[in-house]
């Protein structure tokens, strides 16, 4: 299917506004802006990252209205139209001589304006706010010819669709890499590694693959790995950053390799030694390894032939856990812990068959069985592989060394990764735990899905969907102007009903800028005359079908990261 017609790209009601609008007005301008935040900010903050404008003008208000109205003759444009509009809406009440004359001038005659990308722009609420100050927009359309006044809102409904989405991503990736560059920078790890520490993989999981692509790219403004190979074309064709400079990938097993393999050879060690020996000798390479029995697999691969060959290979084994809580499987779960043997046998805590329990007087671990329908307990000779975990199991069976910062780091040739229902939280406390227990945070790479990208966390652990609501993301006429006569109309917003100032509106022109602190403020109520000309932080990046101005990724994430990317 064709990509949709521009002039059809709207909801309905659009469609009827410009004969709706007052007489003479020739100028009309529209504000982007988040207005409240409905993520914890005890958890996210209280900023946003902006991400993804560039994008957006490129993508639909040049190579889309080109594409499907501009370069298509008239004729063609409005049969289309007609043949939409024609048969779903009241046309004879919508003047289409709107879209030929736009036709016939043969560009989009507006100018889209933006705070620089990876800037942190403040959300608050109108209650938060000092006297004087206004909430901070992140982007404005303004019409750039007299006769299309009503074009700047027409945009308003692709526009809010498109913008919101790669910004949340992007402050989603944000917050994981404060919590990389917290524990990397607590257990001494390589400050260059904290880039590739998060991997995305969510283009299975993407709400269709336009926005999978989109949830990606945003992603990479603070990671440089990605599992979503478009992504990378989608950044190169929209940031003209260099393929090779913009993410990679890993080389990866999956089951259907594994399962396949078990199936023909009967077991799973004869494809590792294969895999380490002869497919990928050298390179890193991600192996899932829970197939069948995880703890198992991992341990055949620590000893005999297995462990030869992996530490003679030229490169790194990445072992994958999927299945399982991830915390739990990386770092081991906590046992319970009991005084004495006598206090289990007294203690109505509920101990299951086969689980593990550490006596604390007798310093080893018991384990329940059931022998003849009674209840037994047997002593288990070694500290038990689900309580050591992922990585100190690695470290038992490969050895490693004690970084100066005094945390042990795995032997280069092994890593643990993990990638299935990870969260903040769970990330968070995966490093914490890793720490506790003297390893590094590097030992392990975690891998993002849609499930780590696209859920905010609440404190309590509860997980809820990011919508354009998530951070109150709107698109907002405040100020329009009838040149001819040389009057200019504050518009706004103010509802008496909204107790909350939820929906309280900027008014006039706005200026922002940075405050004594640094801190990016905004104020309003401006006009064409009281508008300060200079160091308003909101510059423009488009103007009448043509880039003013273009950045790159790169210049994205070291302004977003303060040059520490």
């Amino acid at each position: 299917m064709r990509r949709t017609n521009m002039i059809l790209m709207s909801d309905f009601y659009k469609q009827a506004h410009a004969e709706q609008y007052p007489e003479g007005i020739t100028k009309l301008i529209s504000y982007a802006t988040a207005r409240m935040s409905r993520i914890p900010k005890e958890m996210y903050g209280d900023k946003l990252t902006v991400f993804g404008i560039q994008s957006y003008v490129k993508d639909f208000l040049i190579e889309r209205f080109n594409d499907t109205f501009f370069n298509v003759p008239l004729e063609e444009a409005m049969a289309e139209y007609n043949a939409i509009i024609g048969e779903t809406f009241p046309v004879k009440y919508v003047n289409t001589g709107k879209f030929e004359a736009l036709h016939k001038l043969g560009y989009l005659p507006i100018e889209v304006g933006c705070l620089a990308e990876g800037t942190r722009v403040p959300i608050r609420s109108a209650f938060e706010l000092p006297e004087g100050q206004c909430q901070v927009p992140f982007m404005y359309i303004i019409n750039t010819h007299p006769d299309f006044a009503w074009i700047t809102e027409f945009l308003e409904s692709v526009t809010s669709s498109e913008v919101w989405y790669p910004m949340t991503i992007a402050n989603q990736a944000y917050y994981y890499r404060q919590i990389v560059n917290k524990w990397y920078g607590v257990t001494g790890c390589d400050d260059n590694a904290r880039k590739s520490a998060i991997s995305e993989f969510g283009f299975r999981g993407g709400e269709g693959s336009d926005a999978a692509i989109k949830a990606s790219s945003a992603f990479l403004t603070s990671f440089n790995k990605t599992a979503t190979i478009p992504a990378i074309k989608y950044i190169h064709d929209y940031y003209g950053d260099k393929v090779s400079e913009i993410a990679g990938g890993m080389i990866s097993t999956e089951h259907s390799v594994m399962c396949s393999n078990y199936a023909v050879d009967g077991d799973e060690e004869t494809f590792l030694k294969r895999l380490f020996r002869e497919i990928y000798p050298g390179g890193a390479v991600s192996v899932v390894m829970d197939t069948y029995d995880y703890w198992e697999n991992l341990k055949r691969c620590g000893a005999g032939e297995l462990k030869d060959i992996i530490m003679h290979r030229d490169g790194t084994v990445f072992f994958r856990g999927d299945s399982g809580d991830p915390v739990d499987i990386i770092c081991g779960y906590n046992p319970k812990k009991y005084h004495s043997l006598a206090q289990v046998k007294l203690s109505r805590a509920p101990i299951y068959v086969g689980e593990p329990f550490y006596v604390e007087d007798e310093l080893r671990y018991y384990k329940l069985v059931k022998v003849d329908g009674k209840d037994e307990y047997v002593t288990v000779d070694e500290k038990p592989v689900d309580v050591m975990g992922t990585v100190e199991l690695l470290w038992n069976m490969f050895g490693g060394t004690v970084n100066e910062a005094g945390y042990k780091v795995l032997d280069k040739h092994v890593r643990a990764i993990y990638g299935d229902s990870i969260t903040p939280t769970r990330a968070n406390e995966m490093y914490r735990r890793l720490a506790e227990k003297g390893f590094a945070a590097c030992n392990v790479a975690l891998g993002a899905g849609s499930f780590s990208t696209q859920c905010a966390e609440s404190p309590d652990g509860r997980l809820f969907p990011f919508t354009r609501d998530s951070y109150g993301i709107a698109v907002k006429a405040t100020w329009c102007a009838d040149e001819n006569k040389g009057e200019e109309r504050q518009l706004f917003k103010n509802p008496k009903t909204d107790t909350g100032k939820f929906k309280k509106s900027q008014r006039g022109l706005i200026y922002v800028t940075t405050d004594e602190n640094g801190e990016i403020v905004a104020y309003d109520g401006y006009t064409t005359e009281t508008l300060p000309k200079e160091d308003n932080l909101l510059q423009p990046i488009f103007r009448d079908g043509k880039m003013l101005h273009e950045t790159t990724l790169d210049e994205v994430r070291q302004r977003l990261h303060n040059n520490e990317f």
